[in-house]
C-alpha cells in the first residue's frame, strides 16, 4: 500500500513542514501525526471484530482489527523514523527490518540484512519508507 503525501488535505498542509532553515521537532512531530492519521484511514477504520477477553476482574468483551495481524517493516534507515508513530497506533504489531542499498554499477537493490518473526508470511507487512528510492 502506498500511503498519500503526509497531510490530510495534500500538498497545502505539507508544505508547512518544509520551512527554509530545516525541519525542526514541531514539524517532526506534526509529520508524525499526519503519518499516523493516513495509516488510521486506511487500515484501523476496517471493521473490527469483537474478542472475548480475559482480564483480572471479569471476562470482557473487545474489539481488535478484523484480518490478517500486521508487522511493521521499515527500510532501514530512513523508514525507522516511522516506527514509533506506528507502534503507536498498533502496539501489538510486530517488527521486521529490512536492509537494502543500490549497487552503484548496476543501480539494482541490494538486501544486506533482513529480520522478520517467524510467522511473517501469516501477517499483513506494511513496508515504512518515506521513498522507495532504494529500488
Amino acid at each position: 500500500m502506498v500511503l498519500d503525501p503526509p497531510g490530510l488535505d495534500g500538498a497545502e498542509q505539507f508544505a508547512d513542514r518544509r520551512p527554509v532553515g530545516g525541519t525542526g521537532p514541531d514539524e517532526v512531530a506534526a509529520t508524525e501525526r499526519d503519518e499516523q492519521v493516513q495509516v488510521k484511514r486506511r487500515i484501523l477504520d476496517d471493521d473490527p471484530e469483537p474478542v472475548r477477553i480475559e482480564t483480572p476482574v471479569a471476562p470482557m468483551q473487545g474489539m481488535q482489527l478484523a484480518g490478517k495481524k500486521l508487522v511493521f517493516a521499515p527500510i532501514l534507515r530512513a523508514g525507522v523514523g516511522f516506527l514509533d508513530g506506528m507502534l503507536s497506533l498498533v502496539p501489538s504489531a510486530r517488527v521486521a527490518h529490512i536492509g537494502l542499498y543500490r549497487d552503484p554499477k548496476t543501480l539494482v537493490a541490494v538486501e544486506y540484512y533482513f529480520k522478520a518473526p517467524e510467522d511473517v508470511t501469516d501477517r499483513l507487512v506494511l513496508v515504512l519508507d518515506p521513498m522507495l528510492a532504494t529500488g
